[in-house]
């Protein structure tokens, strides 16, 4: 089995710009614009190979309410109603993001590495619809990231720091 880069497909999976592209014998993630895949030289490829899968995207729903899940576990009433505040209207992904990298106590490196790890689990949940991680292989995949995201999320709960 290759050895796949979750965080490599959950970038194209996050990629609305671009069409991506698994090659499942190799675990590579080709990426491309305008019906253009570039091969490993760099190249474009004539065709794309039927064995390759292409890569979804994240709708904006999903991305959406994982902000809106991270916001709910902010134990700090201010800054939560703050990033719920960020989440109404137009604009809420830029918003959002400004609330969070812009707080005083960091708690945006926090989120950044929350969203990271939701972003490797859709991929590895993904590479398991596809029967390309299966079995044990899955399972320990998906625990070890759920793990993550569930530290995080008492991170998040118990912020910011008793010293800040």
């Amino acid at each position: 089995m290759p050895d796949f880069d979750l965080d490599m497909i959950a970038t194209a999976m996050d990629d609305s710009q671009m069409e991506a592209y698994l090659n499942p014998a190799s675990g590579g993630v080709y990426f491309g614009a305008y019906g253009e895949v570039l091969g490993d030289d760099g190249e474009v490829l004539e065709e794309i190979p039927d064995d390759w899968l292409e890569i979804p995207g994240t709708p904006s729903r999903v991305a959406y309410l994982e902000m809106e899940d991270f916001a709910e576990l902010v134990s700090v009433d201010r800054l939560r109603e703050k990033l719920l505040r960020a989440l109404e209207g137009r604009g809420p992904f830029r918003r959002f993001r400004d609330v969070v990298h812009n707080d005083p106590t960091e708690i945006g490196r926090i989120w950044s590495r929350y969203r990271d790890a939701r972003a490797q689990l859709r991929s590895a949940e993904w590479l398991g619809e596809e029967s390309l991680l299966t079995g044990a292989d899955l399972e320990r995949t998906t625990s070890g990231i759920r793990a993550t995201i569930n530290a995080l999320s008492a991170l998040v709960q118990s912020w910011p720091p008793a010293d800040e």
